[in-house]
Formats: C-alpha cells, structure tokens, sequence
C-alpha cells in the first residue's frame, strides 16, 4: 500500500516501521479486565486457550494475560489454538488432564469459548460451580447457550466507523497518528462464577 501510495488506515498495531494511521486495542487492558474479573472470583490458576501466535494481537493478549495473572498472583496455562471449535475441545481434554485444573478458561473467541462449554457439560463437569468459562468476543453466540457466557464486548460498529473517519481525513489530506479505540467491557454472565471450594 505505501508502495503504490494508496491512502490506508491500519486497523490494529500499531507496528514498527509503518507509516500508516492506526487505530488500535489495548489488548492487555482488555486481558486485565478478564483476569481481575476472575481473580475476584477465587480463581487462582487459569487457562488461556488463544487464537494463533502469527497474529499482532493474540501475541499482545497472551503478553496481557500473563502480566495480568503475575499480578493478581494466578498461575496460567497457555494453549495455542487456530479459533476452531475442534482445538477448544481439545486444549480442554488437555487441561483436564492435569491433576488440579485450571478453574478459570478463558478462549480466544465465541466459537472456542462454546465448543469449550459443550466439552466441559459433554465430560459431566459443572459451568460455573467446577469451572469459569469468559470468551474474548460478545456475539450473539454468547447468549445462544446455556449458560450464557461471560464476554468481552467492544462495540466493533463504533471501530469501523472510527477507522472510516480515518481514512477519510487521511483522503482529504489530514495526516492521522495512533488513535485507540474505547475501551472494552467485561459483561459477566452466568458462564462465570466463584472458584470451587470458595
């Protein structure tokens, strides 16, 4: 795109070495928002099934997740998925596996956190009184199970919209910098509740 010199914003970053205007996530505010709410909660050892590492963003939330976690003192364990349903199911077996399990399970997007859900209910084990499931989207996903998951919600209309204004400042001559997005919110749901034994 510079080289052609067609008038972009980039929408996440920002990143080294590009010139473009960027609008972008505070994705380790957004991690803190999801540990503090189940550090709260009694849960001290949580598990954060992410999307792929190849990604700007999902390097950031797992930076955000641990740096969180270190301060809230939880330990976390970190499975890499490709936000199929297929590797939620599987980064749970796994983490069942262990003799003492994480309690909080925290996934990368709707569709993991669902396919998390379902393994967990399927395994016979208890949402929320034997685990917390918190997903990182806010889709209409989220209030399609039972029970209904606690999510990060970010108004992405609001995103596209702010970009749009970007790039067309940017069109009219307007030189944009870094400009990030309004915070996210935590929306707790029934999917989230006290660690067991609290």
């Amino acid at each position: 795109m510079e080289e052609i010199g067609l008038p972009a914003v980039l929408c996440g970053g920002p990143r080294k070495g590009l010139s473009f205007p960027c609008i972008w996530t505070d994705q380790a505010g957004d991690a803190a928002l999801i540990v503090e709410h189940l550090a709260a909660l009694g849960h001290r050892h949580i598990a954060h099934v992410s999307g792929p590492r190849e990604f700007v963003h999902e390097r950031a939330r797992q930076r955000g997740v641990r740096t969180a976690a270190a301060r809230q003192g939880l330990s976390v364990t970190t499975i890499e998925g490709t936000y199929a349903p297929a590797d939620a199911r599987a980064a749970v077996r796994r983490l069942l596996e262990d003799p003492e399990p994480p309690t909080g399970l925290i996934f990368g997007n709707d569709h993991m956190s669902v396919a998390g859900l379902k393994q967990l209910r399927e395994l016979g084990r208890a949402v929320p009184r034997e685990f917390s499931v918190v997903s990182w989207d806010d889709s209409p996903l989220t209030h399609a199970v039972d029970p209904e998951l606690t999510a990060l919600y970010r108004d992405n209309q609001a995103y596209g919209g702010q970009a749009a204004d970007m790039l067309l400042d940017l069109v009219a001559g307007q030189r944009g910098g870094r400009v990030q997005v309004a915070r996210s919110q935590l929306r707790p749901r029934p999917s989230s509740g006290p660690a067991p034994g609290r």
